[in-house]
């Protein structure tokens, strides 16, 4: 498999790709955690960890595309 490095993406880009991939992971964690959770007591905290996971990946992602200078099209310029 062809790194990221062989792409001539500089450090800065290849930490936060690896940001990415751990956001992702958590995200992941966090909605399985959310789909099983049966007390109502966690209920909440499950929320609150599904959407500060998300939060997390897209922040991530535009990081990533500002650094990049790839311009961020919002929905309602599609």
């Amino acid at each position: 498999m062809v790194g990221v490095a062989a792409w001539g993406v500089n450090e800065e880009l290849e930490s936060l790709a690896a940001a990415i991939k751990e956001a992702k992971e958590e995200w992941f964690a966090a909605q399985r955690f959310f789909a099983e959770v049966t007390e109502p007591d966690l209920v909440d905290q499950a929320i609150y960890r599904l959407q500060a996971a998300e939060r997390k990946y897209i922040y991530l992602w535009k990081e990533v595309r500002n650094r990049a200078g790839i311009p961020i099209i919002k929905p309602e310029e599609w």
